[in-house]
């Protein structure tokens, strides 16, 4: 997940606050809450610019990239577009 914001950071560390525990793998659960707590945070926080997710997984996420490149291809366009709305606000 990658999530690009103009307001404040926000850390979703505290997702993993209790151990991910699990007998038939890690990742889907890990996934499960951090998306959970992510969603949690975006009620009291204004949208993000983007938000995107590369994974093999079902995800909540809606913008889901394809493969690297289109990740890496979206992530540039947003940061892109951050910098020169940045720079014409002066």
């Amino acid at each position: 997940m990658v999530t690009i914001r103009k307001d404040t950071p926000v850390n979703l560390a505290s997702a993993f606050e209790e151990a991910v525990t699990s007998k038939n793998g890690y990742v889907k659960e890990s996934i499960r809450k951090l998306e959970e707590k992510y969603g949690a945070t975006t009620k009291l926080i204004d949208e993000p610019i983007l938000n995107v997710v590369l994974t093999d997984y079902q995800s909540k996420i809606d913008n889901q990239a394809d493969n690297l490149s289109g990740l890496l291809d979206q992530v540039t366009g947003a940061l892109s577009k951050a910098v020169q709305d940045e720079n014409t606000n002066n």
